[in-house]
């Protein structure tokens, strides 16, 4: 599965969630909650799969990253408009989606490192 075809159905299954919001829970943070949760899923799915990847890793890496930033600028820009919330008066959500950052970034490299080393060292993935 490829980093777009990650991102768009990471994208929309958390738009239908974004725009339904509204309807299923009256907590004013609900849209905040539900744009960290697609964040943290395409964190946990991207990497996941990225580790099987075995051809284009590096194109692979590079994608991942590119649209990782995407999905969660896009992600926090639709939070706020549709919960009226600023981003910047929200301490914890702030916080959350810096620590979501680091992880995916963090997460991403190790995998890369670990693959190539892997490559490096001669050993066949299974």
């Amino acid at each position: 599965m490829s980093p777009f075809r990650q991102a768009f159905f990471i994208l929309l299954a958390t738009l239908v969630f974004l725009l339904t919001a509204s309807y299923w829970s009256s907590d004013p943070e609900i849209h905040w909650i539900v744009a960290t949760t697609g964040m943290g899923f395409y964190l946990w799915l991207n990497t996941f799969i990225f580790f099987f990847i075995r051809k284009k890793q590096l194109q692979y890496f590079v994608l991942s990253v590119i649209l990782f930033v995407a999905i969660s600028a896009l992600l926090a820009y639709l939070a706020q408009y549709l919960s009226g919330l600023l981003l910047s008066k929200l301490y914890v959500y702030r916080t959350l989606m810096a620590a979501i950052g680091i992880f995916y970034f963090v997460a991403t490299a190790i995998t890369f490192a670990t693959k190539s080393l892997m490559q490096a060292f001669g050993v066949e993935e299974h």
